[in-house]
């Protein structure tokens, strides 16, 4: 299974007897998954079902979910609001009467407000209609999914060829910081030479070790290397791995920084940078992946 991109979208549609019904799925970043729905009101009982539905193919990111109805005109009937239309009337005329202004409010003039004829929407919606609404979300949902992988799969091309080019700047930094290191002890034992006289060699060589010791970067290149081993494996694991590796690249890059904190050369500083460079573009690409 290849990696999943959080951004994808999915369209479904239904026509009986009754009414015309469209799904719409469309997903974009998010750290956890959440889900939207924006339906009719007569589905509304039925939602916990069609999240269960979504829940199940989707693991992260933010999920909207649009439910459209259109009745059938064969289907539709037309009430007027009598409440609403007398409101209108008794408004008018006070209005007419304090401003003295003439003319009749007839069926021509209420003719102009269209909220005074409505289309009942049903209490609930029939079976067919929550079975066919099932199988629209269903329908959407693999569309999007499949948009997803086809993301997912740039993605994973993309995050590979990183994880190369991140093995090879840890390569360079191990054989930089073993240069460095053997540079930065010889220069010691020089400048210890140079005092012997005053310090005392005995004295110096602790101070000597220590200093070296601190000064390598052989633990943290080891761990580096584990984390993008980690990486490399969750490339090929089932399910959403976006958020664990946005936890190996943070380790990772705090391994980098501790190697630039600890050599003193310019060859492992430069390779630390251009290697925390390319995980700070892998980390924007791990907030795209499920």
């Amino acid at each position: 299974m290849s990696l999943r991109s959080m951004t994808g979208y999915g369209r479904a549609s239904w026509s009986g007897r009754s009414a015309r019904l469209v799904v719409e799925v469309r997903s974009l970043n998010q750290r956890f998954l959440e889900v939207r729905f924006s339906m009719p009101r007569q589905y509304l009982p039925v939602e916990k079902g069609l999240r269960k539905l979504v829940e199940a193919e989707l693991e992260r990111g933010k999920v909207e979910v649009f439910v459209t109805r259109t009745p059938k005109l064969a289907a539709t009937t037309l009430e007027p609001d009598l409440h609403l239309a007398r409101a209108y009337v008794a408004a008018w005329r006070r209005l007419q009467k304090a401003l003295r202004l003439r003319g009749e409010i007839d069926l021509a003039f209420l003719g102009r407000c269209a909220e005074l004829v409505r289309r009942p929407e049903p209490e609930e919606a029939p079976a067919g209609e929550v079975a066919a609404l099932r199988r629209c979300l269903e329908s959407a949902l693999r569309r999007c999914v499949a948009e997803r992988e086809r993301e997912g799969r740039v993605l994973e091309r993309d995050v590979t060829r990183r994880l190369r080019h991140l093995e090879r700047l840890l390569r360079l930094l191990e054989r930089a910081g073993e240069t460095e290191r053997r540079k930065f002890a010889r220069r010691l034992r020089e400048k210890l030479a140079a005092q012997a006289s005053e310090l005392g060699l005995e004295r110096g060589l602790p101070d000597l070790a220590l200093l070296v010791q601190r000064s390598d970067i052989t633990e943290e290149v080891v761990r580096a290397k584990s984390h993008v081993e980690g990486l490399r494996e969750l490339l090929g694991r089932d399910g959403a791995v976006g958020r664990r590796m946005e936890f190996l690249l943070q380790e990772l890059h705090r391994e980098l920084n501790t190697m630039a904190a600890k050599s003193a050369g310019p060859e492992v500083a430069r390779l630390s940078v251009e290697a925390r460079a390319e995980v700070e573009k892998l980390r924007e690409q791990a907030q795209n992946i499920e």
